[in-house]
């Protein structure tokens, strides 16, 4: 299961104009005065966006004055609500800040490091830094623990016990940090809510789902609640929505099971609304990720409901539902061809008459190398019967491509250009994240999209017979 880091993106803006007052004898009621210190600015104005979902509207600009080797702002605004917030010279050369409780806030930094901008008064800012810094803490040590799982579960059983221990105490700390925040409520709160998602085991409703999955389909997003302006214009919906999608496509997860995922999330958001858009296009960037035939229908159905939304965004999403369409379920697989690990050229032609599946890995990718037992599991049950693999790597080090290889015992067919995320294969299916397959029929037809696991051996035995 994916471990969500978050991250503010934004990836849409909407430019408005609205100068900004030059007093700076503090902040009436209400107001929020920020009052600046900069250098290495290339611009002559400090604007403030508004962030709302995937949307950046600014809202407020003042002009830089010299100061020294410096630069100086004071920038006012009486802000509707709390909420996530840009300041810098332009979208791209900002950094993220929570704003909302007003009064008198100081910036200190570097125009060309805002996201190392210095804020002093920012109460609320001040909270969700020190949220993102216990998040990520979390999230590094939660990493390593599981990790260290894998390795002594084949090393030392013996410390199993103890790191699933290390496990559930450190989860149930952290739960108990964000149970806390929830409680305590405010706009902070309402952050932590979005974020909040209790791993399967620590859940005590855990056991009304038949597995993890299922109860990651039907919880990831309880609780939240779409009409409130708050959640809705939270820039951690887009991330919540698209690490749901890329985790769910990356099991393999037949569409209808997929769709029936994120259609009742979508039911849950009115149509047209902020929180519809934002959830909308998470959903799709996940589904992206791993290439999902489903983006076609989900990139149409945003393209009808907001075709004036962003210009750049659509045009670049018609590429993708081009190019995915051309590559999805039931059309024809196109054709590929590398030097095989002994120089010789192979393609995908080669194999026609047999199911083969096009395996997209590399001998840096630690998921490909996990997966590659269960590879080997289904290869070897079901090559007798006519199934064929192509591993396609994108290494760009030979010695390296051919020792993992050898080290995982790989013992179907090889190929790469060693062109590394150039790989050309790779980019004939639009693969931009590995470990990655597409399974072929016997007539060259793709029968499905990255099936791993449990996932790959059903659809062989659907194909084969057990």
């Amino acid at each position: 299961m994916h471990k969500l880091l978050p991250s503010l993106l934004a990836v849409f803006f909407v430019v408005t104009m609205l100068p900004g007052c030059g007093s700076s004898s503090g902040a009436a009621d209400g107001e929020t005065l920020i009052n600046g210190t900069v250098s290495q600015c290339s611009g002559d104005s400090i604007r403030l966006f508004e962030v709302n979902g995937t949307r950046v509207q600014q809202i407020a600009a003042a002009p830089l004055e010299k100061s020294g080797d410096n630069k100086t702002f004071s920038l006012r605004k009486k802000l509707a609500h709390p909420g996530f917030y840009m300041i810098g010279e332009a979208p791209n050369r900002a950094t993220n800040v929570v704003l909302g409780d007003g009064g008198d806030i100081t910036l200190d930094g570097n125009c060309n490091t805002p996201q190392q901008f210095k804020f002093v008064g920012a109460t609320i800012n001040d909270g969700f830094v020190h949220l993102q810094e216990r998040m990520n803490n979390h999230n590094q040590q939660l990493n390593g623990l599981y990790q260290n799982l894998q390795i002594f579960s084949q090393t030392d059983p013996m410390q199993v016990q103890r790191i699933q221990q290390d496990i559930a105490n450190l989860t149930k700390s952290h739960t108990g940090y964000l149970d806390s925040l929830v409680k305590a409520g405010g706009y902070l709160g309402k952050i932590a809510q979005v974020y909040h998602f209790k791993p399967y085991m620590s859940d005590p409703s855990h056991s009304q789902y038949p597995n993890e999955i299922e109860y990651f389909r039907q919880s990831f997003f309880t609780g939240l609640n779409f009409d409130d302006a708050d959640i809705a214009g939270m820039p951690q919906l887009f991330d919540k929505a698209r690490a749901f999608s890329q985790t769910l496509a990356g099991q393999g997860l037949p569409h209808d099971v997929l769709k029936g995922s994120i259609d009742p999330v979508l039911t849950n958001a009115k149509s047209g609304s902020v929180a519809h858009e934002t959830l909308l296009r998470g959903f799709i960037a996940g589904l992206e990720q791993s290439k999902n035939a489903l983006l076609v229908d989900y990139g149409k159905l945003f393209i009808s409901t907001y075709p004036s939304s962003d210009p750049g965004f659509i045009a670049a999403l018609n590429n993708t539902i081009a190019q995915i369409a051309a590559t999805a379920e039931g059309g024809t697989a196109p054709d590929i061809s590398a030097a095989t690990p002994d120089g010789k050229t192979m393609k995908l032609s080669d194999f026609r008459g047999k199911i083969v599946m096009i395996d997209f890995w590399a001998s840096w990718c630690r998921p490909c190398r996990m997966e590659n037992p269960n590879v080997l599991k289904a290869y070897n049950k079901y090559h007798g019967k006519g199934f064929e693999i192509l591993g396609v790597s994108l290494d760009q080090d030979k010695a390296k491509w051919l020792d993992a290889i050898k080290q995982d015992g790989l013992i179907w067919s090889h190929i790469s250009d060693l062109g590394g995320w150039g790989s050309q294969p790779a980019k004939a299916y639009g693969v931009n994240s590995i470990p990655a397959t597409v399974l072929v029929d016997k007539e060259g037809k793709i029968i499905a999209r990255n099936l791993r696991g449990t996932a790959l051996e059903e659809k062989l035995k659907e194909i084969f017979g057990s």
